[in-house]
């Protein structure tokens, strides 16, 4: 490409965001995928689901689900009450080596956007929290380490 390549070209990028800017919500999207890339050993991993143990089963739907999530020493067990549309969700953060300042409850109001509610809960000396009320949809679960440090496991509906 010449240099004259280069500057028609520009002068074309400006016309198109002037005639058809990226919507807000786009772009939203695109900067939630760049934290993404963050994501390592932080994401707690799902490695259990009561679901999917009964998935195909007749009469396999429960009004209750149990998840857990590991990242390294940091356990978090969760059971989701279903009671019509709305849920409970109980759960404990087991770890090894300090405890937890507490836990966040995030939910996607729109996973594709990136719009969020959060809610805290504290947690009791045996590293129970409980949050209820939670409408359905996806939610994840952040876990926040004296020092700053936060885990988060997978987005999962309730």
């Amino acid at each position: 490409m010449t240099a004259e390549d280069d500057r028609l070209l520009a002068e074309l990028g400006v016309v198109a965001r002037q005639r058809d800017p990226v919507p807000s919500h786009v772009a939203e999207s695109g900067r939630a995928l760049f934290g993404l890339l963050r994501v390592d050993a932080e994401l707690a991993e799902l490695v259990h689901d009561s679901d999917l143990l009964t998935a195909g089963v007749r009469s396999g739907s429960s009004d209750v689900r149990l998840l857990t999530f590991q990242a390294g020493q940091l356990v978090v067990e969760a059971q989701v009450s279903r009671a019509g549309g709305r849920h409970a969700l109980l759960g404990q953060v087991v770890v090894a080596s300090a405890p937890t300042a507490g836990v966040r409850l995030d939910r996607a109001d729109h996973p594709l956007v990136g719009d969020s509610a959060t809610e805290a809960a504290p947690l009791d000396d045996a590293g129970h929290f409980r949050f209820d009320d939670v409408p359905a949809g996806t939610v994840r679960l952040a876990v926040e380490l004296p020092g700053g440090r936060t885990v988060t496991t997978a987005w999962f509906t309730v």
